[in-house]
């Protein structure tokens, strides 16, 4: 710290900070940084003098020197606003002799063209129209959806109906014929139920398969293609309508 104060007093500012950051790392005392804004403003940092200077008076709120340090702040401040906007060059002004004389435009003679009407073209137009879509693909699939669905739901009915007699015959002695009467019956009512509810599935995604079928455009597209000669002559333009 005293080298660093040596230096300073000796106008070796970069030594001098070199020295101060060196023993604030080694000591931390906040004086350093009142002494580390002291070598920046010297050397003309007054953005990163400002800092130390802000740094000090926080570790030290209450410093002897703090209505200095508070000067010292606004000083470095707009010194350090005027190095962040850089002056304008004034250019000198250009005497009247180094001025280009004033050019005058020639005129501009102005003849009158008699325009011919361009030659008819020739145009030649024909129609094409696009195959409608058949649509017994749709009809079909859904006939076999519904016929599906149909039988899926018979199959469920048949399902509900064999579950509801093996309800009403109750429960038989464990062992008797009357059990295994009833466990055939549990037994077909599973089936039955399987069946039909991947039958009204398969039913259902057939209808909805034809109506999608059914709901894509299926009318007639008609295209206009016309043909014509360019002015230049030798070439034809193609331009298509649909």
């Amino acid at each position: 710290m005293r080298q660093s104060i040596r230096e300073y007093d000796a106008r070796d500012f970069s030594r001098a900070l070199r020295d101060a950051k060196a023993a604030f790392e080694a000591s931390g005392l906040p004086a350093l940084l009142f002494n580390l804004g002291q070598c920046e403003r010297a050397l003309g940092a007054f953005a990163k003098a400002e800092f130390y200077y802000r740094g000090y008076l926080r570790r030290s709120p209450n410093a002897r020197n703090r209505a200095v340090v508070r000067q010292l702040i606004a000083e470095v401040h707009a010194k350090a606003l005027a190095q962040a906007v850089p002056a304008r060059p004034i250019r000198p002004p250009i005497p009247p002799t180094a001025m280009a004389p004033a050019v005058v435009p020639a005129p501009v003679l102005v003849t009158a063209t008699r325009r011919t009407p361009p030659a008819p073209t020739a145009t030649l137009t024909r129609s094409v129209e696009a195959p409608r879509r058949s649509r017994w693909p749709a009809y079909l699939i859904g006939a076999l959806g519904l016929a599906v669905g149909l039988g899926g739901g018979g199959a469920l009915l048949t399902a509900r109906g064999i579950a509801a007699s093996a309800e009403r015959a109750g429960t038989p002695p464990m062992g008797s014929p009357a059990e295994q009467h009833l466990a055939g019956q549990v037994a077909s009512a599973n089936v039955w139920n399987s069946a039909g509810e991947i039958a009204a599935g398969a039913g259902l995604a057939g209808l909805v398969a034809a109506g999608i079928l059914l709901a894509l455009p299926g009318g007639a597209a008609r295209a206009r293609v016309t043909l014509s000669p360019t002015p230049g002559g030798g070439a034809l333009a193609l331009s298509a309508s649909f």
